[in-house]
């Protein structure tokens, strides 16, 4: 006789439901999105996305191999614009590579057309995440610019750089992907290059100084839906809002993500650092069913 066993699923995967097109929907399925900046990524909780945002400067190298193992496709986080004060990176900076500083981050904002500064990204970060093992890059703080500049001269000069870096990355990594992390004023130049992009707080902004989540203010709402339609509409870049709520929020995360679907949008919804698995068009819901089989798993398969 074949022995009886219990098994534990842990997570069941529940999907938004949504009024919406089936191309709409079809297309929203090719690429479920999570960001993940924590250390110890669930690695088995992950793979049920297809696209996965991590911090490589979190997670150790038998973690990565155990992420890069999957089907999924692991985009590397990279700062683009600006360098931490606190970052591993800064006794080989060179100050005259900064035209400014981002204090909500305490960062420098580095120059987008220094030479001397593309040439570390692409040696410090870029190749050596691409020698890891690493095929995609998600690119954080690309218009940090304008925090410190007018517009003129010498917007256009940080301009300039920031794409002819783009192309540069692109030629000297073939066939990675990119996402980037806003740039609209760009887009005309940079869509080439981009595999896709992301915006935060369309319907929630997140204070790194406080830590507080808040709403969006409706202005700067409407203004960011409207860049947001232009670069899906006009420049054919896929679009990712990333929403921040509190930990734990479950009921404004599904909310929130649903607004986002039905704007035509991948959503991810998540606390301000990005360390909880949040909400995106599907999410993990923790459950534990009782499942009773005649035999062992193997046996059941044959």
């Amino acid at each position: 006789m074949l022995k009886s066993e219990i098994l534990f699923l842990r997570f069941l995967m529940l999907p938004l439901t949504f009024m919406a097109s089936t191309v709409l929907a079809d297309t929203l399925e090719q690429r479920d999105i999570v960001f993940y900046y924590g250390s110890r990524p669930p690695v088995e909780d992950l793979r049920h996305f297809d696209q996965i945002v991590v911090q490589p400067s979190q997670i150790l190298p038998h973690e990565r191999a155990a992420l890069l193992n999957l089907d999924s496709l692991i985009f590397a986080y990279i700062s683009y614009g600006e360098i931490a004060r606190n970052s591993e990176d800064m006794p080989r900076i060179k100050t005259k590579w900064s035209i400014g500083v981002n204090p909500a981050w305490n960062s420098l904002v580095m120059n987008m057309n220094d030479p001397a500064w593309h040439e570390y990204l692409l040696e410090h970060h870029f190749g050596r995440l691409w020698r890891d093992g690493y095929r995609a890059f998600f690119l954080d703080t690309v218009d940090s610019y304008l925090i410190v500049t007018n517009e003129g001269k010498q917007r256009e000069e940080q301009e300039k750089g920031l794409v002819a870096l783009l192309a540069e990355v692109k030629r000297r990594f073939p066939g990675c992907k990119l996402i980037l992390n806003r740039g609209f004023e760009v887009l005309d130049r940079a869509a080439q290059y981009a595999d896709g992009m992301v915006a935060e707080s369309l319907f929630h902004v997140f204070d790194p100084v406080t830590g507080k989540h808040a709403p969006t203010k409706k202005e700067n709402r409407e203004w960011l839906l409207k860049q947001l339609k232009r670069t899906q509409d006009e420049f054919n870049v896929p679009v990712t809002v990333l929403d921040y709520v509190e930990p734990g929020n479950w009921a404004e995360a599904e909310k929130t993500a649903r607004q986002i679907v039905e704007l035509g949008f991948m959503p991810w919804v998540a606390n301000g650092d990005l360390t909880w698995l949040g909400q995106g068009r599907v999410r993990l819901a923790p459950r534990k069913l009782l499942a009773i089989i005649n035999g062992t798993p193997s046996q059941q398969m044959d």
